[in-house]
């Protein structure tokens, strides 16, 4: 069984790893392995800017238990379980997955103007600078190939290949001519850690803020701009990143700047993870447009691909 993934980032890889261990041959095709979007992606488990919400979350959950394998059996892939705190100035009922989570009492830099309506959760923080040459490597170790190549007709892989999965992301706008899809720009800047700080704040009111303590950095964001296609850093946005990132967290003297990232979320309602028959003997399996939320899902999502891939082969029987 000849199987074929077109794209390197967190989806791809973790779905060609996932259909390695089921026992496929795979291959991945991709024009870029590095500076995509899951390399500048925050990257905290948390089902952000993806529909439908109930189907996120059940992927949500079907990754987290693959998440805390890694962290326990992996450490160098760079995934934590760290206190997370979502800042709220009113009563604001909680998104449904945090009760999934580990309850934590709110830390004591939270803010006056917070404290009676935050609520503090422990969950995974994955980062991207190890996380991904972990999965590569990994991908690699099971045999997986990886051809660096752009693939911009689909159909004609598809002839060479019983099934090929489309984990393209945004690109999926012009492989697939998928006009629903579009950017949701984010602007990130990794600093150096913060003494004494070792976990994630965010608030989520007119502008997303959130400060995500990593293995090594600390990444300040963000923006979430719907059709911005612009991937150019810009000095207004970084200085009311900074401004706003010591407004919630007033107790660092400065954050110093390591770099700073663009990166375009690949938006779509709902998220398209469905098989396409071409004929009897081939398809195409969607798994893109995941918007905020490509690590968080990444795992559920390839075990989907997976369950697919089998009814596929059974219904060839």
């Amino acid at each position: 069984m000849k199987i074929a993934i077109i794209g390197a980032g967190v989806i791809g890889l973790s779905t060609g790893i996932e259909l390695l261990n089921k026992g496929y041959n795979v291959t991945i095709y991709a024009r870029e392995l590095a500076g995509i979007t899951s390399d500048v992606a925050a990257a905290i488990w948390m089902p952000f800017k993806i529909e439908p919400q109930e189907q996120a979350i059940k992927w949500a959950l079907q990754s987290l238990p693959l998440f805390k394998k890694i962290n326990l059996e992996a450490p160098q892939a760079g995934v934590q379980f760290k206190p997370h705190t979502n800042l709220c100035t009113t009563a604001t009922e909680k998104p449904a997955w945090v009760e999934y989570l580990e309850p934590l009492p709110n830390p004591d830099y939270v803010l006056d103007k917070y404290k009676t309506h935050s609520y503090t959760i422990k969950t995974a923080v994955i980062d991207p600078i190890k996380y991904m040459p972990y999965l590569r490597q990994l991908y690699l170790a099971k045999g997986g190939i990886i051809q660096q190549k752009e693939i911009s007709d689909i159909h004609a892989l598809v002839k060479n290949h019983n099934l090929v999965v489309n984990c393209t992301g945004l690109n999926a706008r012009t492989l697939v001519n998928d006009i629903t899809l579009y950017p949701i720009r984010g602007h990130v800047i990794r600093c150096e850690k913060i003494p004494g700080f070792d976990a994630s704040i965010v608030r989520e009111d007119d502008e997303l803020t959130h400060i995500i303590t990593r293995t090594e950095d600390c990444l300040l964001g963000g923006v979430v701009q719907k059709d911005n296609w612009n991937m150019q850093p810009d000095k207004n946005t970084r200085d009311a990143i900074i401004a706003r990132a010591h407004e919630i967290y007033p107790f660092a003297k400065q954050f110093k700047i390591i770099q700073e990232m663009i990166g375009l979320r690949p938006g779509r309602s709902p998220v398209r993870l469905e098989l396409e028959r071409i004929d009897d003997a081939h398809v195409i399996i969607h798994n893109y447009g995941h918007g905020g939320a490509g690590y968080t899902v990444s795992w559920g999502c390839a075990q989907e691909v997976a369950r697919l891939t089998a009814e596929f082969l059974n219904n060839l029987k």
